[in-house]
């Protein structure tokens, strides 16, 4: 008997084109409503996918698609990475066709990738933990229109003088996915 995956849903955020902020709402019903999705179903196995994009203010772009579970005990609404996934980076290049002069370069090598790992909170709160876990990026996202997005900045002090250190913007997306389990 085949197995049969069927994509139930996506929605994309082009990086640098943000939504209408006044029609950005909390991100409870969206997280909620995955978790009562992935944990339901019956005759079916369930899956969530996190695309997560990222763009830095040295205008480096990241991508990455991560697996999702839901949390259970005292985690029951959480979403947690069920597995890393692979980072994808802009500034990566790669060439094609492959070796010789003349080539042409393209972004987004997947020659030369690190991890990411994602946790979001019944409430929306996320974290990201981009470079192979090298670094932490902690917000409290905002949704509209089944986009998850946000950032978080970091001030600092230099002999008495405050700055700014601006973490990425990121944009997360979910899609569902069932497999029927045969019979």
């Amino acid at each position: 008997m085949k197995t049969i995956l069927r994509p139930l849903g996506i929605a994309t955020l082009a990086i640098g084109a943000l939504p209408v902020i006044g029609s950005a709402q909390s991100c409870n019903s969206m997280i909620q409503s995955l978790n009562t999705w992935l944990t339901g179903g019956v005759g079916v196995t369930r899956y969530v996918t996190a695309y997560v994009s990222s763009h830095a203010s040295n205008h480096s772009v990241t991508y990455a698609a991560v697996p999702m579970k839901a949390g259970a005990g005292f985690s029951i609404g959480w979403l947690f990475s069920s597995q890393t996934g692979k980072q994808y980076y802009s500034e990566n290049e790669y060439c094609l066709p492959p070796g010789g002069f003349g080539c042409t370069q393209y972004p987004f090598s997947p020659y030369i990738t690190k991890t990411l790992s994602l946790t979001v909170s019944p409430s929306g709160s996320v974290t990201v933990k981009p470079n192979g876990g090298a670094v932490t990026h902690s917000f409290s996202g905002t949704c509209t229109g089944g986009i998850m997005y946000g950032f978080n900045a970091t001030t600092l002090s230099l002999n008495g003088i405050p700055f700014t250190i601006w973490n990425p913007l990121y944009a997360i997306t979910f899609a569902k996915y069932e497999v029927a389990i045969p019979k």
